[in-house]
């Protein structure tokens, strides 16, 4: 079942439209009633005033006035309107003639059956009949006339105001629409517009918290593509080259063939703890990397030897000094930073001498190339993407991670303290990000 989806703007205009003419109308019938109250209350008065002012029995008559005590007394153009048995005491009883129910009347009669403390009775009568040559009336001269212009006034004012209103209020609202429309990944990181209106401001700001965060999201989803493509490079190369070998070797050599089983094995672990890390890394919500006793000195000779395939084709000659240094470390993070800053500088050295300097927690890498040429080579990924993954990690870690580039030579030191190992992505992120692109 289908339902018809209306405007909100229309149903607002009916609504106020419906309560206008409603109030307008009731206004309107209580200033009319109140019109007419007003009058009788004062002919009331008069009559009053007639029948209390004088004793006297007989007939007395003034200017459109009579008071008689007896009912046959009166005029017979008052008697026809009313019938005597149904007059009730002290009451007045009013009867008009008109051409139209609008029209002014042309003959108006008032009676007052009054009882007064001694028993005596009398009946007082007003009587007004417009004369024959009394000059016409404007149309608008008549109570239910001007009630009604009054209404008709009123109300036009209501809509006026409405429309008024509603032009004013659909204006930001429309500018709003049109606002967030347009959008995208290019202006969400800008400040929204002032949409005169406090609630339309605070909407404003929660659509684009709401687009902020599907963004982010979408940019977490994509960097770990990037940076899972990026780290499992090399695992993947030691498992191809350890497979060559084995397809090589066959059995006559068994110690050789076991040891490329190892780095098929170390590799596919290695793959393992760099999807989990990168997950962490990755996550919006609180999660946790476990940690474990790690020796430096091994992770960094181990990410050399995988690195090998990239230092045969060149003249790299690599000095390493380390000590027995071990601590409670997230392992995969560890590998993935050591990883990366070996790669940048087997990548950026091309003939030279990469140092590599191991003392207690800090770790230095320092790559100097010989030839003159370093600068036409081309920046690969290697202080792209690595670099900001290794930022990102030692942020979010609270490792101290610098990073130096002088004429022909690249130094990076990290030096590492006790892990956070509880994620909380948030502006630090985002301004490393913004800082390695």
């Amino acid at each position: 079942m289908k339902f018809k989806i209306s405007s909100l703007k229309h149903s607002m205009i009916a609504m106020l439209f419906a309560t206008a003419l409603i109030l307008v109308t009731l206004m309107s019938t209580l200033w009319l009633l109140h019109f007419f109250n007003s009058q009788d209350n004062m002919i009331k008065g008069a009559l009053l005033e007639i029948a209390h002012k004088s004793e006297s029995e007989s007939v007395e008559q003034s200017a459109r006035f009579i008071k008689t005590s007896k009912w046959h007394q009166l005029p017979i153009e008052i008697r026809r309107h009313f019938d005597r048995d149904l007059l009730s005491p002290n009451q007045i009883h009013h009867k008009s003639d008109r051409t139209s129910p609008l029209s002014r009347p042309t003959e108006s009669v008032y009676v007052m059956l009054i009882t007064k403390p001694d028993g005596k009775v009398h009946y007082v009568a007003h009587h007004f009949k417009e004369p024959s040559n009394a000059p016409p009336q404007n149309w608008f001269e008549t109570p239910e006339i001007q009630a009604i212009l009054f209404g008709a006034f009123a109300l036009s004012f209501f809509l006026m105001m409405l429309f008024t209103f509603m032009y004013s209020a659909t204006k930001p609202i429309q500018h709003l629409y049109q606002w967030a429309r347009q959008l995208d990944s290019a202006n969400i990181s800008s400040a929204p517009p002032n949409f005169q209106y406090k609630e339309l401001n605070t909407l404003a700001q929660i659509i684009l918290d709401s687009l902020r965060k599907t963004e982010a999201s979408l940019k977490r989803e994509q960097e770990f593509v990037r940076y899972a493509s990026h780290e499992l490079r090399t695992p993947i190369a030691v498992i191809r080259s350890s497979v060559e070998l084995m397809d090589k070797v066959e059995k006559q050599w068994e110690e050789k063939s076991h040891n490329a089983k190892q780095r098929i094995k170390d590799a596919s672990l290695c793959m393992a703890e760099l999807c989990d890390t990168l997950l962490w890394l990755n996550k919006a919500e609180h999660s946790q990397l476990t940690t474990q006793s790690v020796a430096l000195s091994s992770v960094l000779h181990s990410e050399i030897e995988n690195l090998s395939y990239l230092t045969q084709a060149k003249n790299i000659e690599i000095q390493i000094h380390t000590d027995s240094y071990k601590a409670n470390l997230p392992y995969a993070a560890i590998q993935m930073i050591a990883a990366n800053l070996l790669r940048n500088a087997v990548q950026h050295t091309h003939e030279g001498v990469i140092t590599i300097i191991q003392q207690q927690g800090s770790i230095q890498i320092i790559n100097k190339e010989y030839s003159d040429n370093y600068e036409h080579y081309p920046d690969k990924s290697g202080f792209g993407l690595g670099l900001m993954l290794v930022k990102r990690l030692c942020r979010q870690l609270r490792w101290d991670f610098r990073f130096e580039k002088t004429h022909g030579q690249f130094r990076a030191s990290l030096s590492i303290g006790e892990p956070n190992l509880i994620l909380t992505k948030g502006l630090d992120d985002v301004l490393c990000e913004q800082s390695a692109l």
